[in-house]
């Protein structure tokens, strides 16, 4: 039996690089994937909670700001889990916040990973950076490999 997942692409598409949360689920929900649901958001809301509730394993899809001068900047890859601590309820949420708002309201949450895309170019428009072009396509491969009916869990 396969386990159910979530992938969760956000981000706003008319800021060059932060948009690329959305290219990535864009193109995974073309995979077809049996037993995967793909979101495509500009934002996380409450109502995400939801879905979270009914899914074994979620990866939220972000970009993150690195600096334009540092030497590396790496795809990440990074477990997540629910805060008991945190107030889900605030103006901008999280995936861990998310994740609390789940446990809240429905008592469990999935396996959580969160993969981070490098972004250096947040100004207006709807192009990606070449460094976040080389790196969507480095997370497109490494989706494929985990996501795909053969793959074995996330290991990294």
């Amino acid at each position: 039996m396969r386990m159910s997942l979530l992938l969760i692409g956000y981000g706003n598409t008319l800021r060059c690089d932060d948009g690329v949360g959305q290219a990535i689920a864009l193109t995974v929900a073309t995979w077809q994937i049996p037993d995967l649901r793909v979101e495509v958001c500009h934002q996380l809301t409450p109502e995400l909670a939801a879905a979270l509730a009914t899914v074994e394993r979620v990866w939220f899809v972000d970009a993150y700001g690195v600096p334009q001068d540092a030497e590396q900047h790496p795809v990440k890859i990074q477990p997540l889990e629910a805060d008991p601590q945190i107030n889900p309820l605030g103006h901008h949420l999280t995936p861990p916040l998310v994740l609390s708002l789940t446990a809240q309201l429905y008592g469990r949450t999935p396996e959580a990973w969160w993969l981070l895309i490098p972004a250096i170019d947040f100004s207006f428009g709807e192009t990606f950076s070449p460094l976040t072009q080389q790196a969507m396509a480095e997370a497109i491969a490494w989706l494929e490999t985990t996501l795909t009916p053969q793959a074995t869990p996330c290991t990294n």
